[in-house]
Formats: structure tokens, C-alpha cells, sequence
């Protein structure tokens, strides 16, 4: 591919995922007082860190002992922080560099 062609991909792309992530919020503006959205707010995060901790087992399963024992301390880590903290994006950052950091071998 020419460097026009992948500039051209690229913002197709980025134009494409811009409008999958703002039509949501048009659509749904008018119901923005709505008691199953304001639901949904609340336990969205929880949903999406149980998503997280299931991908996080499969994967301890899946991996030598090291790297499990690594991915156990992430997560275990990622936990203990959001019920401290009881912020999602806080807990999940944590949790990531923890892992990303003994990934690299920087803590060990």
C-alpha cells in the first residue's frame, strides 16, 4: 500500500469508529432520565471488570506458572485497589501496570 492509500484507510477508519461512538449518544439523549439507562450506568463498570477478572482466569489456565503467578498478583492487586478505591478506571490502570511492568521485569 502507498503511504496515500494508508492515510486513506486510516481516516475512514477513524471517521467510522468516531460515528459508532457518538451516535449512541444522540440517539439515546432524549432518554437520558430513563431509569434502565441510569441502571445500566451504575452497573456497567462492574459488568465490564467481571468480563475482565473471566478473560484474566482463562488466560491464567492457559499460561506457564510464571506468567500466571504474574497475572494472579495483577489481578489480585486490581481487586484490592477498586474496593479501596471503588473507582473502575483506577483500579483497572493499577492492575495493568502492575502486570505490564512485571511483563517488562522491571518489578522482578
Amino acid at each position: 500500500m502507498s503511504t496515500m492509500e494508508l492515510l486513506l484507510f486510516f481516516t475512514v477508519m477513524g471517521v467510522a469508529t468516531f460515528i459508532t461512538r457518538v451516535l449512541p449518544f444522540l440517539f439515546l439523549k432524549a432518554h437520558r432520565h430513563s431509569e434502565l439507562l441510569l441502571h445500566f450506568g451504575r452497573v456497567m463498570p462492574v459488568m465490564i471488570l467481571v468480563v475482565l477478572v473471566g478473560f484474566g482466569v482463562i488466560g491464567l489456565l492457559e499460561t506457564r506458572q510464571e506468567d500466571a503467578t504474574l497475572m494472579l498478583i495483577a489481578m489480585v492487586i486490581t481487586t484490592l485497589v477498586h474496593l479501596i478505591f471503588r473507582q473502575a478506571v483506577v483500579s483497572i490502570v493499577m492492575g495493568t501496570a502492575i502486570y505490564v511492568l512485571g511483563v517488562q521485569g522491571v518489578l522482578w
